[in-house]
């Protein structure tokens, strides 16, 4: 996935160019108001930015066919779940294998949905909650399920808005965890992390790409510790 000349709104002068690479883990971090949602907006298909262009494998969001294709590959989390919460938690992580077949997908039969799904959920550590509805769990619980519903079977790229937050630092830890054994085991294909706190995702990211409003665009290597980075707002 790459972006080019992005342009998120008016009050935001400069132009957002970046990418992520096979296997990396990309950390896009500032405060609130910086542009992080307003970026995920644009990259999940949801919104059209004022200028510039994206590509998923090459392919731009050249009309609707090509946008429900792209996005359909995507696992998205925004900061507040997204779960829909007139369904249970196990509908709510089987809903993009059916959205996924309506548009042409791998066919599965119910029972192996539910079968990945139920996985995923005891994956995330929520396995005894699939039975509940959304408002009857608590908040790192829902953030939980978001990333076990964004990790469908079928996912290639993982987008998550502070997938951690409100979590016990055994459940960050595990989420963390799971996120990168996706990667090693090749279940995804990238990760992009939006987060105005960089400390919470520990060493997980492969670089970070800052939009705090005072600093330059920076897109660090692996292994330079958290701590080396006086730009990246905590």
């Amino acid at each position: 996935m790459e972006f080019e000349g992005l342009k998120l709104n008016l009050a935001r002068g400069d132009l957002l160019s970046n990418r992520l690479d096979y296997g990396e883990i990309l950390a896009v971090v500032g405060p609130s108001g910086s542009g992080k949602s307003q970026l995920l907006s644009c990259l999940a298909g949801l919104r059209t930015p004022l200028a510039g262009s994206i590509r998923y494998y090459g392919q731009t969001f050249s009309n609707s066919r090509t946008r429900r294709q792209l996005v359909s590959s995507l696992g998205i989390a925004f900061q507040h779940s997204g779960l829909i919460h007139s369904l249970t938690v196990l509908d709510n992580v089987m809903l993009p294998y059916r959205c996924r077949q309506a548009l042409g997908g791998e066919r599965l039969s119910e029972e192996t949905i539910s079968e990945q799904a139920r996985l995923r959920l005891s994956l995330v550590g929520v396995a005894d909650k699939a039975d509940k509805y959304p408002h009857e769990i608590l908040e790192g619980e829902r953030r939980c399920v978001a990333v076990a519903r964004a990790l469908a079977h079928g996912t290639r790229i993982v987008l998550l808005e502070e997938p951690t937050q409100g979590m016990s630092s055994q459940r960050r830890a595990r989420i963390l965890e799971l996120l990168s054994a996706a990667l090693r085991i090749r279940a995804v294909d990238a990760i992009a992390l939006f987060t105005a706190d960089a400390k919470s995702l520990d060493n997980l990211p492969s670089r970070y790409l800052d939009l705090s409003p005072a600093q330059a665009l920076l897109s660090l290597p692996l292994g330079l510790a958290r701590e080396e980075v006086p730009s990246v707002r905590r």
